[in-house]
């Protein structure tokens, strides 16, 4: 009698038991090799074991990755000389992609997009042309004519990485008023006003751009969620600005700066991706190089950061990275090892930790929840 009320209880336990809690995500690859060049995959929030879920095909070196605000979309550029960008259904059962359709990116190997608030325009970053391609999306949201390109013009101090314009990064503010876009080979970020009754970028009168010292090369920005801080991470030389948004002069300001690297480091460095902790306590930023690492930042009452260390275990050339939306987790994109690898962020210090869970997959290089 024992034994079968033991397995009587077991089994309504089993019934009754919540599902363990996970997050999907999606990566991607600039290897224009990989046959299935997106995965969507699943981390297991409790333990930080990660799994592909499954792969995708029909675009060739989707290096960044981007969701609209109702999250039933995803957009791909193909890194290429004939840049594109791609538009996917997302299954809201369970988030497989199904192929929209392609159009012109409005320029040459685009290396960043992201989405207005409204759904309607997608805005890309061409590396090698230098230019903004807006991109116009129709009720569906698949992309359905290159509406305007934006060339920017100028060069830099470093000759190998600035001997013209460089797009490496565009992307709205909170508010969606503004669309910033980041000139590594001009030392600029760009501010453009958002006209949402065309689609279209206007310059921006009160400040066309912000001026950022010279060879600094500028990559990414990462947006605070009050709004108003905005870290500009520099890949040449290895800091991270803190700068102020005012959104009723419609003006970004210097604020100050910090490295990325350690007092003295005086190797090869190329710094990839920074984010913000979703508490908004944390930024964190990436670097490449004789040091591939992982710096930690404490947010200051001020907005400026503080330095709290540098991880650099199990760490190979972290084009980009991820922290999940508990805040739980940090997901390294290593390059050059073929992983992506799993770190747990301690939630006083934001530190991480090696997990020791890591996917198998070919030159990732975006990660996107």
């Amino acid at each position: 009698m024992k034994s079968i009320l033991g397995l009587f209880l077991c089994s309504s336990l089993s019934l009754f038991a919540k599902p363990m809690p996970s997050s999907t995500f999606y990566i991607s690859t600039n290897d224009g090799e990989v046959s299935q060049p997106i995965a969507l995959c699943e981390l297991d929030l409790e333990t930080g074991e990660v799994e592909v879920l499954e792969s995708f095909d029909g675009v060739k070196s989707p290096s960044y990755l981007s969701l609209n605000s109702a999250g039933d979309r995803l957009y791909s550029v193909c890194e290429n000389r004939d840049g594109e960008i791609s538009a996917w259904s997302i299954d809201p059962a369970d988030h497989s992609l199904t192929k929209l359709g392609s159009c012109a990116s409005g320029g040459i190997h685009p290396c960043h997009l992201s989405i207005s608030l409204n759904g309607q325009t997608a805005f890309v970053a061409n590396y090698s042309s230098g230019t903004v391609g807006v991109v116009g999306l129709d009720s569906d949201g698949d992309v359905f004519k290159l509406m305007q390109t934006l060339q920017n013009e100028g060069k830099g101090p470093n000759s190998a990485r600035q001997e013209g314009p460089h797009m490496h990064f565009v992307h709205p503010t909170l508010d969606g008023e503004m669309v910033m876009a980041v000139d590594l080979g001009t030392d600029r970020v760009m501010l453009y006003q958002l006209d949402e009754t065309t689609g279209q970028l206007l310059a921006n009168s009160p400040q066309p751009y912000l001026k950022i010292e010279p060879g600094s090369g500028p990559r990414h920005l990462a947006f605070h969620g009050n709004g108003k801080w905005i870290y500009l991470l520099n890949e040449l030389n290895g800091t991270v600005d803190t700068l102020i948004y005012d959104k009723v002069k419609k003006t970004l300001s210097f604020h100050s700066r910090i490295g990325l690297m350690p007092d003295g480091f005086d190797g090869n460095n190329k710094s990839a991706a920074i984010r913000v902790h979703p508490t908004g306590k944390f930024v964190y930023g990436s670097n490449r190089g004789d040091l591939d690492s992982i710096s930690v930042f404490k947010v200051k009452e001020d907005g400026s950061l503080e330095s709290v260390g540098i991880l650099s275990e199990s760490i190979s050339w972290p084009r980009d990275f991820a922290i999940d939306p508990s805040g739980k987790f940090l997901l390294a994109a290593c390059r050059e090892d073929d992983a992506v690898r799993v770190f747990r962020i301690d939630p006083g210090t934001g530190l991480f930790s090696d997990t020791g869970n890591s996917l198998s997959f070919e030159k990732p290089v975006c990660i996107l929840f």
